[in-house]
C-alpha cells in the first residue's frame, strides 16, 4: 500500500489524522480520491499548501516567519494593505484615512459591520475602535519594532481611530500592513493567556478549525467574513521541511502549494505540464551577519574587511541560487529598491583574497581562527555557508563551524546577541527605509532587523530624517550619504536579492503572487486588491 509522501516528510499531523494517513494512504485522509502519481488528481474544495519551516504560535506578537504570517493572513486583517509594489496601499479594516501636513497624525475610519469569528469569550461580536487602540499599543516597541514611531493611539468616534506619531515617518502605513498588527478582539486574547498562540480569533475569510504547532494549521470559509466570500472552502497548512519531500507532494497531488520551491526543484515544477512555476522578483536581502559586538576576531573592523575581500560575491550568490531564483548584489538593500544605486558597490571592499590574507596578519591572525555560524537549516542557508566555508578555508585559514538551529531559537539568538555570524535573510520593501534604514537604526538593536548591534547617533539623525521628508530625490540623496557611510564598517555581506518562487498545481486558479503571504481570499469584489483563488476540479 502506497504510504503519503506528506507522511513521509517530518511529523505533520497527530491523532487521528496521522493514523489515517499511516492506515489508508493519500485516499483516507482526502475523501477517497487518488493522488496524481495514481492517475486521478483529488477533487475536493480544500486548498492545501506546504510550509518550510514550524509554525510556533498565531498570536500576532510573536509572529517569526513568513510560514506563520501565512497562516495568520488568512485568519485575520490589519488597517491597510499594500499593493504588489509596496508602494501604495489599499483599505482593509479601514476604508479611508487622512494624513496631517505635518505628518504626525493618521485618521482612520474602520469599517462598519465587521463581526469577529466566534470565540470561547465573545461570539463574534462587531469590531470596535477600542480594539484597534488594544491591539497597536499591545504591539508598540515589541520584536521588529515595527511600530517605533507611534505615540498614542485614541478612540475618535464610533468607528473611527486617530494615531498621533511622535515624528512624521513614511513607514507608518506600510508598518501597519504587517501580521504582527492584525487586530483582534481582546477578551480573547486575555482569557486565553498563552494559549491564545494556538486559539486566534480574527476578522479574516477563514476561520481556525485547529493548530498543531509544528505539524499542522487547519482553516474553515467564515460565512460572515466582511469581504467577498472565499471561494475555497477549506485550507490546510503542512510542515514540510525538506524540500525534495515538498516537490514531491506537489507533484502528487497531496498539496497545491509550494511556497519555498528552490534549487533543483525549480526544474523539476518547470518539467511537470500539471504543474505552474511562479516567480517575481522580492524585497527580500540574504545576507551574512557580523556581530561587532561579540568579543574575538569579529570585534575588529579588520577582521571583517578581510572576510568580505575573501568573499567572491558572485560564486556566493550564484551557488546559493542555482536556479536564478535570486540576483546577485552587494549594498544592504534590496537591488530592486528605488535607492539602490550599483555604482555604490564600490564602497565594498572587492574580491581580493591575497589583500585579505594580509589584512588578516595585520590584525593578529596570520594563522587564521575559528568562528562559529548560525542559521536555520534551510537550502539556502545551508549552501551559504558551505561556499563559505570553502572560500575562507582557502584563502584565509579559517574555519567556519556550522551552528544549525529551528527558527524560534535562531530569533532568540539574534535578539540577544548571542552569536559570532548569521545566516538568513531579510524582508524588507522598495524603500530603503525598511532596509537600510532598519539595518543601521540604534531603535533595531535586540530584533532581527540590526542583530550585527551597529550604532551610530549621526546615522539614526540622518535615518530619521530621511523616512520624515516626502521628496523621494531629496530621501535618495540621504540614502546614498548614509551608505557611504555605514558600508566600510563592514558589518554584514549583502550578497543576494531573493526571488519569490512558489509551485503550484494547474487546479489553483486566479493566484496573485504579490508578496511572500499567498493570499486566498482578501477584499472586495470590483475593488482594489481584490483576490480570491478558486479551484477547479
Amino acid at each position: 500500500m502506497k504510504k503519503s509522501l506528506l507522511c513521509a516528510a517530518r511529523p505533520l499531523v497527530a491523532g487521528l489524522a496521522l493514523a489515517l494517513l499511516l492506515a489508508g494512504g493519500v485516499g483516507s485522509v482526502y475523501g477517497g480520491g487518488k493522488s496524481q502519481a495514481g492517475g486521478t488528481p483529488r477533487a475536493d474544495n480544500t486548498l492545501r499548501v506546504s510550509l518550510n519551516r514550524s509554525v510556533k504560535t498565531l498570536d500576532p506578537l510573536y509572529l517569526d516567519s513568513t510560514a506563520a504570517d501565512n497562516v495568520i493572513g488568512q485568519l485575520g486583517d490589519t488597517l491597510v494593505r499594500n499593493n504588489k509594489g509596496r508602494s501604495d496601499f489599499f483599505p482593509d479594516l479601514a476604508t479611508d484615512w487622512t494624513i496631517s501636513e505635518d505628518g504626525k497624525t493618521y485618521v482612520f475610519n474602520l469599517r462598519k459591520g465587521v463581526l469577529y469569528h466566534p470565540g470561547k469569550f465573545q461570539n463574534g461580536r462587531e469590531l470596535a475602535p477600542a480594539d484597534v487602540v488594544y491591539c497597536l499599543n499591545r504591539a508598540k516597541g515589541y520584536f521588529s519594532n515595527y511600530l517605533y514611531m507611534l505615540g498614542e493611539v485614541e478612540v475618535t468616534g464610533p468607528y473611527q481611530v486617530t494615531c498621533h506619531l511622535n515624528v512624521p515617518d513614511a513607514n507608518f502605513l506600510y508598518n501597519l500592513t504587517s501580521t504582527t498588527n492584525t487586530i483582534f478582539p481582546p477578551e480573547e486574547q486575555e482569557g486565553w493567556g498563552q494559549d491564545f498562540a494556538t486559539h486566534f480569533i480574527g476578522t479574516g475569510p477563514y476561520i481556525l478549525e485547529s493548530h498543531i504547532p509544528d505539524q499542522k494549521s487547519t482553516m474553515v470559509r467564515n460565512e460572515k467574513y466582511w469581504g467577498t466570500k472565499a471561494n475555497i472552502e477549506r485550507v490546510e497548512y503542512y510542515i514540510i521541511s525538506d524540500t525534495a519531500q515538498r516537490v514531491n507532494a506537489l507533484r502528487t497531488g497531496e498539496i497545491d502549494v509550494d511556497l519555498n520551491v528552490v534549487g533543483e526543484t525549480i526544474q523539476t515544477v518547470k518539467d511537470n505540464s500539471s504543474l505552474t512555476l511562479y516567480q517575481n522578483p522580492a524585497f527580500r536581502v540574504n545576507l551574512i551577519g557580523f556581530n561587532t559586538r561579540a568579543k574575538g576576531p569579529l570585534s575588529d573592523p579588520r577582521v571583517r574587511k578581510a572576510l568580505i575581500q575573501a568573499t567572491d560575491y558572485d560564486t556566493l550568490a550564484k551557488g546559493v541560487f542555482r536556479y536564478n531564483e535570486g540576483t546577485v548584489q552587494k549594498l544592504p538593500l534590496p537591488n530592486n529598491s528605488w535607492g539602490y544605486d550599483k555604482a555604490l558597490e564600490a564602497l565594498v571592499p572587492a574580491y581580493n583574497p591575497t589583500a585579505a590574507k594580509a589584512l588578516l596578519a595585520e590584525a593578529g591572525y596570520p594563522n587564521g581562527f575559528k568562528v562559529t555560524i548560525n542559521y536555520v537549516g534551510t537550502g539556502n542557508a545551508e549552501r551559504a555557508v558551505t561556499i563559505l566555508q570553502a572560500l575562507w578555508k582557502d584563502a584565509l585559514n579559517v574555519e567556519l563551524v556550522p551552528v544549525t538551529t529551528e527558527q524560534a531559537v535562531y530569533m532568540e539568538i539574534l535578539q540577544t546577541g548571542s552569536f559570532e555570524l548569521q545566516a538568513g535573510s531579510q524582508g524588507c520593501t522598495s524603500d530603503p527605509a525598511t532596509s537600510l534604514g532598519y539595518f543601521f537604526s540604534t531603535d533595531k538593536i535586540g530584533g532581527n532587523y540590526n542583530p550585527w548591534g551597529y550604532s551610530n547617533p549621526a546615522i539614526d539623525a540622518k535615518i530619521a530624517l530621511a523616512v520624515a521628508i516626502p521628496d523621494r530625490t531629496k530621501r535618495i540623496q540621504l540614502y546614498h550619504e548614509i551608505l557611504e557611510q555605514v558600508v566600510p564598517e563592514n558589518v554584514g555581506i549583502f550578497y543576494a536579492n531573493e526571488k519569490l518562487t512558489w509551485g503550484v498545481t494547474n487546479r489553483v486558479k486566479n493566484v496573485e503572487q504579490w508578496a511572500a503571504i499567498l493570499d486566498v481570499t482578501k477584499g472586495i469584489q470590483g475593488e482594489p486588491g481584490y483576490i480570491n483563488l478558486s479551484i477547479a476540479n
